[in-house]
């Protein structure tokens, strides 16, 4: 089975890094340290390598969405509430007329944005 590459891998794999390196400053001359160092350099290019490949083959699906917020937490428009803390909806799940609606609305800031969609899982 094919190994499926995340960001999270290569964020936990910076993580270990980091954590090497801070290891080292206190004992320099720690080999077991400057081996742990390594592999983890190691583990990082070969996630980033496998991540890389990975979207080449399966390129990231996008979609165009509004992201809007209120000046005050529950306003609704277009059918929809709003909040302080911006929301993000898909246009494909908008209707026309829930568009027109939200787009004229003064009380609320919004801007039209492509989002990535979530990958399909094989199963």
């Amino acid at each position: 089975m094919a190994k499926n590459f995340t960001k999270a891998m290569i964020t936990e794999a910076g993580k270990a890094i980091g954590a090497a390196k801070k290891a080292l400053k206190d004992k320099p001359d720690d080999e077991k340290l400057k081996k742990a160092l390594a592999d983890a350099e190691t583990e990082l290019e070969r996630i980033k390598a496998g991540y890389a490949e990975q979207e080449k083959a399966n390129p990231a699906q996008k979609a165009k969405a509004l992201k809007g917020s209120c000046s005050r937490d529950g306003f609704w428009r277009g059918g929809i509430q709003w909040f302080k803390e911006p929301k993000i909806v898909r246009l494909d799940d908008l209707t026309e007329e829930q568009v027109k609606l939200i787009r004229a609305e003064k009380r609320l800031s919004v801007e039209e944005v492509e989002i990535e969609l979530p990958a399909e899982s094989e199963e």
